[in-house]
């Protein structure tokens, strides 16, 4: 390979990053996705997608989140649901990429490797070349752990891999294309030297915590970006949610009738007839009402030959029928106002005769039965003086 980072790119080294072996590199992009995602989930797992290269060493370059992973017995496990996602998710967004390693992201646990996900990476990402990341998302800070034999150590650095244009420190970055050199980061710590002088790389157990002194930072202008881009998520959220309670307050206050706008123009027509025929019923022996309501009903009736004014036809239709509504309401509440309080029955007259004559409908004949204490309906005899209300 003509070198692993990308043209156009460079890369600045964070703690020892020349002494990993493989050479460790990770892409700003994938590193500002994972932080971003941990703005808004306090602990998950990231599948880590690059390449690798024998003498170049790893790059990680893609990330996708594993949303299919269990808890069990308070530990993460990786079912054959969670295995069948992960691979749909590389064959959907990387394809042409290998799985380079695993991340997990905690909040204020430090950059400590939880038992349950080395035991994941023990079991399914344990090449020579893959890698394990730890990120803290409260006070970002991250670790590598590289594999020496069957145990995971954690790793020394690793390069930050930007575009070109970003401004960097001179001693820290390089241009590609061509092999990768980078000289040592004169910021970071030495390796530890032991009593006889000999240098050695710091080795941790999975379950202890690691020393804050080698656990290289996340760069601090990228802290500043996702935390700034958390609190327009929050904002961003905030107004939403304030613009969807309006929305429905003034649906609200303004009484959208949807389902009403939506009813069909035979149910519309439907319900005008049901409208008619009740008018109908109260409003007999009145010939001026009659009239309206002749008229009305033969322009309902005419409705099926006019298929494309219809609605307009049914809108104007109800408006009329809405009119002689509240006019007979009207008549009807004025008429009982005025209502007298006997009558003397007149021959020919009966009980239905009398009950449209002061109240416009016959329903009101075995109300005038009932609180007369006449049995039969049917019957009344003239002359007789019958009361109007109780």
């Amino acid at each position: 390979m003509a070198g692993i980072v990308p043209k156009g790119m460079i890369a600045q080294s964070f703690g020892r990053a020349q002494d990993a072996g493989p050479l460790l590199y990770f892409q700003e992009k994938t590193l500002k996705k994972i932080m971003r995602w941990a703005t808004e989930h306090s602990r998950f797992c990231v599948i880590l997608y690059g390449a690798y290269g024998r003498e170049d060493g790893v790059i990680i370059s893609g990330a996708c989140r594993v949303k299919k992973a269990e808890k069990k017995m308070g530990h993460l496990v990786f079912s054959g649901k969670t295995w069948r996602h992960i691979k749909q998710q590389k064959k959907d967004k990387y394809p042409r990429l290998d799985c380079v390693g695993l991340c997990i992201v905690q909040k204020e646990k430090g950059c400590e490797i939880p038992p349950d996900l080395y035991a994941i990476a023990q079991g399914h990402f344990s090449e020579a070349w893959q890698t394990v990341l730890v990120v803290d998302s409260s006070s970002w800070q991250c670790r590598f752990y590289q594999w020496k034999g069957t145990e995971l150590k954690p790793a020394p650095g690793y390069y930050l891999v930007k575009k070109q244009e970003e401004e960097m420190p001179p001693s820290d970055a390089v241009q590609t294309p061509g092999r990768v050199s980078l000289e040592k980061d004169q910021g970071s710590l030495s390796p530890e030297t032991n009593g006889e002088g000999n240098t050695s790389s710091p080795e941790m157990s999975p379950s202890c915590r690691l020393d804050q002194r080698l656990s290289p930072s996340i760069p601090k202008e990228l802290v500043d970006e996702v935390r700034s881009y958390g609190k327009r998520v929050r904002v961003l959220t905030a107004l939403v949610a304030i613009m969807f309670v309006t929305i429905l307050g003034t649906g609200a206050f303004l009484g959208i009738r949807q389902s009403t706008m939506a009813q069909p123009v035979w149910a519309q027509q439907a319900d005008l007839e049901n409208r008619i025929a009740y008018l109908e019923d109260k409003t007999q022996q009145d010939d001026t009402v009659d009239d309206q309501i002749d008229r009305l009903k033969q322009q309902l009736s005419d409705l099926e030959g006019k298929t494309g004014q219809q609605e307009q036809l049914i809108r104007e239709l109800s408006d009329q029928v809405e009119m002689l509504e509240r006019q007979l309401m009207e008549s009807s509440s004025t008429a009982q106002s005025a209502l007298p309080d006997h009558h003397v029955v007149q021959p020919g007259e009966t009980l239905t005769s009398i009950s449209i004559q002061y109240f416009g409908t016959p329903d009101k004949a075995n109300y005038l039965a009932a609180i007369n204490g006449i049995r039969d309906p049917n019957v009344v005899r003239a002359g007789a003086v019958l009361r109007l209300s109780e």
